[in-house]
């Protein structure tokens, strides 16, 4: 059983550096047993939680590495079953992963920019290799993980928070916070961009024998005949399933809020649990996932903002455990299934406000808020290099314990073992 000692003992221990200036790490904010004893029962119930259909996902992606994979991803997945997929995409990650270079720093120090296309080919060159880092395939996956991390706060969280401890009162002091990645398009070609975008460089007519993993995504995403060309999508759909970007682009409308759905689904019926556990109706506090830099509409928020209203109308059962639905900067005009600030969607009030997530809500509630994280990046991201106000993910590192509590360096727990998969009633 982990304890309080195993955790501090692990994190000093770790070969890279925390930040200087924060100080909210487990040894400074814990200080009483009660504290401490606290603390460890926190790192024991951290858990990932996914979607349960992604998990055949992972089933068909080993499937397809096994047969038509390099020799390199032969070797390696040959002895791997989901949950060491699982494990393997929690713990082969970046320390650091941003912006439209792919900037990297991994934990065992080593920098640089790019890359990635090349893990597990075979001209794949270290340290970007597949034994110790994640192929952008991989990444594609890892972004449809969540964990789950109960944790102390210790201040409101607002983006320029800067890890700064605050006065006792003006935040909630402890919650659970839960790591969920967007949809990214700021690399053309990879990842989503990949699945949800239709071009016409990268949607032409299948030459030869389809791509067996492309063709695993397409039935994933609902394109029984594989994913469409772009003169197809263009010859009838386009203002039912797809969004005119304008540049020959156009975007998946009903596959993006598919890849939304993956995330939002396992987040509301985990925030139900930790109530359920809590004997306290949660506040859920919602972010923009994907909808900054990575972003290539507008009408990205309300799509996303409609997934929501979908799944409280398909499970309303969700508003036992849920009282509120706070939807934290979001456009001005944005709507819940076009219920508006103060509005209900069955048992859950929806609010659409700029509160930041360990602002003060009423004491009988249990705050699940979410922070938007990265599919190849530890909690944090760019908080490992100082960076602490650069986007939500440091901020979100600032203000509470996840930089420990949800690093797999430090905390065992995060793992394929306590994998939570829903949504199952």
């Amino acid at each position: 059983m982990t304890t309080f000692d195993d955790l501090v003992g692990r994190s000093a221990a770790l070969p890279y550096r925390f930040p200087v200036g924060p100080r909210n790490r487990l040894a400074d904010v814990c200080v009483t047993i009660a504290e401490q004893e606290e603390a460890a029962e926190f790192a024991r119930a951290v858990r990932p939680i996914v979607h349960t259909d992604v998990l055949e996902l992972f089933s068909g992606f080993l499937d397809v590495k096994r047969a038509a994979g390099s020799a390199t991803e032969r070797t390696l997945y040959a002895g791997l079953d989901v949950p060491g997929l699982v494990d393997r995409l929690l713990h082969r990650r970046a320390l650091v992963f941003c912006g439209a270079s792919d900037a990297w720093r991994l934990t065992t120090g080593e920098t640089g920019a790019g890359g990635f296309e090349s893990v597990g080919t075979d001209d794949e060159q270290p340290p970007l290799i597949l034994s110790s880092v994640l192929a952008y395939d991989e990444i594609a996956l890892s972004a449809l993980l969540g964990v789950s991390v109960p944790t102390r706060f210790v201040n409101r969280g607002d983006r320029q928070n800067l890890g700064r401890p605050a006065a006792p009162g003006t935040f909630v002091r402890d919650g659970i916070y839960v790591g969920l990645v967007g949809a990214r398009f700021e690399r053309l070609g990879v990842m989503e961009w990949r699945h949800l975008m239709v071009t016409p460089e990268q949607n032409q007519p299948d030459v030869g024998p389809p791509d067996p993993l492309l063709a695993l995504w397409a039935r994933f995403y609902g394109h029984a005949r594989g994913f469409p060309t772009y003169a197809r999508a263009v010859g009838g759909e386009i203002g039912r399933r797809y969004l005119d970007l304008g540049s020959d682009r156009l975007l998946d409308v009903q596959a993006y809020a598919r890849r939304l759905r993956l995330v939002v689904e396992p987040f509301l019926f985990e925030a139900c649990a930790r109530a359920r556990e809590s004997g306290r109706k949660a506040y859920a506090h919602v972010v923009g996932l994907g909808l900054g830099v990575w972003g290539v509409h507008h009408e990205q928020a309300s799509i996303m903002t409609d997934v929501y209203a979908e799944v409280l109308a398909d499970h309303p059962r969700i508003g036992t455990w849920i009282s509120d639905l706070d939807f934290s900067w979001f456009p001005s005009g944005t709507t819940c299934g076009g219920i508006r600030d103060g509005g209900r969607v069955g048992d859950v009030t929806i609010h659409f406000s700029g509160r930041a997530p360990a602002d003060p809500i009423e004491e009988k509630r249990l705050v699940v808020a979410m922070y938007a994280w990265d599919g190849n990046s530890y909690p944090g991201n760019e908080y490992w290099e100082g960076a602490l106000a650069a986007s939500g993910d440091p901020a979100a590192a600032g203000c509470s314990m996840i930089a420990e509590l949800q690093n797999p360096d430090v905390n065992p727990a995060v793992a394929a073992r306590n994998l939570r998969s829903y949504p199952a009633e």
